[in-house]
Order: C-alpha cells, then structure tokens, then sequence
C-alpha cells in the first residue's frame, strides 16, 4: 500500500478547508437569497391584499350611495300611493291623519337611508383597517427581504473568515510542524 507523505496530507487539507468554506459561504448566500425572496413575494401578496380591501371599501360606499337612492324611491313611490289611496277614498291627503301617516312613512323611508348609509360605513371601515394591516404587514415582509440578504452576507463572510483562519492554521502546521514546546523558566540544566 502507498503511503501519503505529510505535505501531500497538509496540501489536502487545506484544499479541502477551502473547497468546505467556498460551499458553506455558497449556501448562506443561497439560503439568504431564497428567504429574501419568500419574505418579498409576501410583501408583494400583503401589499395586493391593502389595494383589494381599499377597493372594498370605497365599493361599500358607492353600493350604499345606489342602496340610498332607492330606498329614497320606493319611499316617494309609497308616498304616492298613500296619497292617491287616501284620495280615492275621499281623505284629505294634506290634514289630519294623513299628514301623520305620510310623515311616519318618509320618517321610516328617511330612517332605512341612514341605516344604509351607517351600515357601509363600518363596512368601509373595515376594510379600510383591514388594508392598513395589510399594508404594516407588506413593510414588515420587505424589511424581513432585506434583513435576510444581510444576514446571508454576513453568514458567507463568517464562513470565509473561519475558514481562512483554518486554512492559516493548517498552512502553519504545514510549514513549522505542531511540535510542542515546553516552557522555559530562565533555569538550564536543572531537570
């Protein structure tokens, strides 16, 4: 069997430290770059989900806006025929009775507009606190982005700077040996 001379073992050794390192600052750049993109695609989908739930919001309004309107509507349209009703049973339509019952049904018609109107209102607040969860959520996810490629940077040059001091250690003990030295006190010959 051949045997291996110590240079060709220190050559190796130090080569293979460097192969390691080279792969270990490799991998910390990797996995950096992956987790930045994980956290910016987040970003990306919490900053999607503010613009949607402020869409939502401002539909919720404009819904109550026709809800409004209608109801408006059929409230002058009862009005009418509470009128012509009251009319053709020959009731004064503009004293007494009628009067209170046509401002009981505008009262009621007005009443229902203010519900719709206040009901898409906390809707529209809702989505809006909503879309603002979204939006803290979406600068988080970009901090975490670039928080991850310095992590990464700096987990590569760790790798780096540990393997070159192992790669300076072994080339050290290449070139002068690991012998041990004993101390010495300034005594000779005493032993």
């Amino acid at each position: 069997m051949p045997s291996i001379s110590a240079s060709t073992l220190a050559v190796a050794s130090v080569a293979a430290t460097v192969v390691s390192t080279s792969v270990s600052a490799y991998g910390a750049m990797q996995t950096a770059s992956a987790q930045s993109a994980a956290a910016a695609a987040a970003a990306q989908e919490a900053s999607n989900n503010a613009t949607l739930a402020q869409r939502s919001a401002s539909d919720a309004l404009a819904r109550a806006d026709v809800d409004q309107q209608t109801k408006a509507n059929q409230t002058d349209i009862l009005l009418g025929q509470q009128r012509a009703g009251l009319a053709a049973n020959g009731v004064d339509p503009n004293s007494g009775t009628a009067v209170n019952l046509q401002s009981d049904t505008a009262g009621s018609g007005e009443l229902d507009q203010l519900t719709i109107q206040s009901n898409a209102t906390r809707e529209a607040a809702g989505y809006q606190a909503q879309g603002m969860n979204y939006s803290t959520q979406a600068s988080i996810d970009e901090a975490s982005s670039a928080n991850d490629l310095s992590a990464g940077a700096l987990s590569a040059t760790s790798s780096i700077i540990g393997g070159a001091g192992s790669v300076a250690s072994s080339w050290y003990n290449y070139q002068y040996g690991t012998r041990q030295r004993t101390p010495s006190y300034g005594v000779s010959g005493q032993g």
